[in-house]
């Protein structure tokens, strides 16, 4: 039986995996049937950085810890927090106060008009249902 051996492969698998080809194959008869297999010793393998085990993130979760470092939240989102344009026309009185009070705190008009929009819808909710904020479907 004839093995190719490409040494380029075989550096590549080191660098990703710890294992090499050399001296990896091992053959054997058991019972009359001829065995292959790849047996190798890892050396120098590494976790990756922030990696552990489920149960170990679940503990450390669960006990109050900071897990953030574990977590990729480079992808994250947030259900039906999508944004929707939405035009309003407002008299310019009605503009004219919004940025003098989004320039008073520091937000500008979009934010302050956002802010108290929410503000506004949550504090509807607590009259007409009794609780404190409303539930995002």
């Amino acid at each position: 039986m004839d093995f190719e051996y490409d040494s380029s492969k075989s550096a590549a698998n080191k660098i990703k995996h710890g294992i090499d080809f050399v001296g990896a194959w091992v053959f054997g008869k058991i019972k009359a049937k001829h065995w292959s297999a790849v047996s190798a010793v890892r050396t120098g393998r590494r976790k990756k950085k922030g990696s552990l085990k489920a149960k170990t993130f679940d503990k450390q979760f669960d006990d109050g810890e900071d897990v953030l470092a574990h977590l990729d939240l480079s992808s994250a989102t947030r259900p039906e927090a999508e944004a929707r344009r939405v035009n309003v026309d407002f008299p310019s009185w009605i503009v004219r106060c919004l940025d003098t009070e989004s320039q008073r705190i520091g937000v500008t008009r979009q934010a302050l008009i956002k802010f108290w929009i929410v503000e506004r819808i949550e504090q509807e909710y607590r009259v007409s249902k009794g609780k404190t904020t409303p539930e995002q479907p």
